[in-house]
């Protein structure tokens, strides 16, 4: 992670994306799933959650991709549930420039992976 990049100067963008049924945003043409293999489900914890982690900054901020609210909040949700402090911070400062469809979206991505892993 760029230790140069200041979460707190997020800024919203809508990037080329196809639209999902309940309106939240598809980035068909990022590299989720190359970014999904990379997490191993068997590495140890602090891996893992070093992982989510820049999983959500790469959304939040458009690092090699365009920047996705849904999918950033989901990544950093999914790391603050399993404790860690910066992700939740990140997440509330993602959650405080989406629409509530976003969130409601961003929510269920994020209980849908945990439910899956």
């Amino acid at each position: 992670m760029n230790g140069t990049t200041d979460p707190a100067v997020l800024k919203r963008q809508e990037p080329a994306s196809k639209e999902r049924p309940d309106g939240s945003r598809d980035l068909t043409g990022t590299r989720k799933m190359a970014q999904f293999q990379s997490f191993n489900h068997n590495e140890n914890p602090a891996a893992q959650d070093r992982i989510l982690l820049e999983m959500g900054m790469k959304y939040a901020i458009g690092r090699d991709c365009e920047i996705d609210v849904i999918e950033a909040h989901k990544w950093l949700n999914i790391a603050a549930i399993r404790g860690n402090q910066k992700a939740e911070r990140m997440r509330n400062q993602v959650a405080a420039t989406m629409s509530k469809s976003e969130l409601a979206a961003a929510l269920r991505c994020a209980r849908e992976w945990m439910t899956a892993h």
